[in-house]
């Protein structure tokens, strides 16, 4: 298992992330999973901005929210970024 102290420098180096898909619709289906690492692409071009970020996922910022509380990378990269997450818990 890696150390989480030697992967966390690169969270906000730009080149660490990789470019989102062309999103053809709308609205992303509920069917279609959210990938942790496109919600991370989106956070960071955003800037921590939840409504930006599922903007850009094409999903409601409360979707956005429960992928974010279920990765721990992007608990994480939120905090690194200063936005404040909002968990379903509190």
């Amino acid at each position: 298992m890696s150390d989480p102290k030697a992967t966390r420098w690169f969270e906000l180096d730009a080149g660490s992330y990789l470019p989102l898909p062309f999103f053809p619709y709308l609205e992303r289906s509920k069917n279609m999973q959210l990938d942790p690492e496109e919600c991370a692409t989106a956070l960071f071009l955003s800037k921590g901005d939840l409504d930006a970020a599922a903007e850009r996922l094409r999903v409601t910022p409360s979707r956005l929210n429960r992928a974010i509380d279920k990765s721990p990378r992007l608990i994480r990269l939120m905090a690194r970024l200063g936005a404040a997450h909002k968990s379903d818990d509190a």
